[in-house]
């Protein structure tokens, strides 16, 4: 049975217990279907993404890592998730050099984690940019709700950096709705 949110055959978020058919529907992420005609693939608005997913929380500035990155592209994992305290600041501009300018890597940051003013979230839009090297980032995350501004106002400079072209979708994490 599948829990609210997650895909079919998902149990407790852990693992499938079965691969859905090319028929199914899945719901990968809110606003996120299966696109059958890419086997594998997902489409969220414009960006595709591929069924697996590179978290890169343990990246680090050495050539194990990029090669790491590198091969994951190779093999068709075009999701890269990333976050601008990642690795202690160094998962971002290790995947912008890496792999920033590489047209099949889609990126997903995140910012805000410490910080959820809207003036240090604008600052990390800016930041993230420079890091990944990309003048547009495909998916930004407000990292986590700051409880000393309205969640409003913190996604203020991330709606804005959409409506501009600076970023293509907007995400929460760790949000309760």
């Amino acid at each position: 049975e599948a829990h609210a949110g997650k895909a079919p055959g998902v149990q407790h978020g852990l693992r499938p217990a079965r691969l859905p058919e090319l028929h199914e529907p899945v719901v990968v992420d809110a606003g996120v279907e299966r696109d059958d005609r890419v086997v594998g693939q997902h489409r969220a608005h414009e960006l595709a993404i591929e069924r697996v997913g590179v978290g890169t929380n343990r990246i680090e500035d050495n050539e194990r890592s990029k090669n790491f990155l590198r091969a994951a592209l190779d093999l068709g994992v075009n999701f890269i998730d990333t976050a601008d305290i990642y690795s202690m600041r160094i998962s971002e501009p290790t995947i912008g050099s890496t792999i920033g300018a590489d047209p099949r890597a889609v990126i997903a940051t995140k910012g805000g984690y410490h910080d959820g003013s809207p003036e240090n979230v604008a600052k990390a839009i800016e930041q993230s940019r420079k890091n990944l090297q990309r003048d547009v980032l495909d998916l930004y995350y407000l990292h986590k709700p700051d409880d000393r501004f309205p969640i409003e106002q913190s996604l203020d400079p991330i709606v804005a950096a959409k409506q501009d072209g600076r970023i293509r979708q907007i995400a929460l994490s760790n949000a309760t709705l």
